[in-house]
């Protein structure tokens, strides 16, 4: 009486891999169901009102939406360090303006200095690594100007701002932060020093 369709939930349940599942009802409410398999044979089914993190889910959808749009926007990409799994997490434009949308959108840390071209790559390790490893009192920093090759031979050239985030709540630790790519804006002030000399 309470949730429609409860006669294809319990169809489902005599199943042994019944997954958990959310359920709308007319009202705007939303639960979840679960089920687990007791002992001897019975079905367990648990009801949960899950509507207010629902609606927090969908705000938190919307908001990551505007922040890629407003990242596009600035011609910014995402970049997370993961420093417990050494894994890197770079947002699509990043892979987009490197030529390499394959390669994305995680891969490990050294994956990524390998992407860097050889004569900026101790240079940026030398900026991350002592933040990474918490030798440096500070949360903050950033790496001036470094380069990488796109397989059509062009370079492009990022500027990157970043911060370590430790949470032993949660376990986690991470270095993330903004990859800018500043080619156009090199290349311009170039060109005007040249319309000036």
């Amino acid at each position: 009486a309470l949730f429609a369709g409860l006669d294809d939930v319990v169809a489902a349940v005599r199943s042994p891999n019944f997954a958990p599942r959310r359920i709308a009802r007319p009202d705007g409410t939303v639960f979840e169901l679960s089920c687990r398999v007791l002992p001897e044979g019975g079905r367990l089914l648990r009801y949960r009102d899950v509507s207010q993190s629902q609606r927090l889910e969908d705000q938190l959808e919307i908001q990551r939406f505007r922040y890629r749009h407003a990242l596009q926007a600035a011609d910014q990409s995402f970049f997370e360090w993961n420093l417990y799994s050494d894994r890197v997490t770079v947002s699509e434009r990043f892979w987009l303006q490197i030529q390499r949308p394959l390669m994305g959108p995680e891969i490990a840390i050294e994956e990524f200095f390998d992407l860097v071209h050889e004569d900026d790559r101790e240079f940026l390790r030398a900026t991350l690594e002592p933040f990474a490893a918490g030798e440096v009192d500070e949360l903050v920093g950033a790496a001036d100007t470094f380069r990488i090759p796109r397989p059509d031979g062009n370079s492009r050239h990022f500027a990157f701002g970043f911060s370590v985030i430790m949470s032993e709540q949660d376990n986690l630790a991470i270095l993330t932060g903004l990859l800018r790519d500043i080619t156009e804006t090199r290349m311009l002030r170039r060109a005007l020093i040249e319309a000036r000399d």
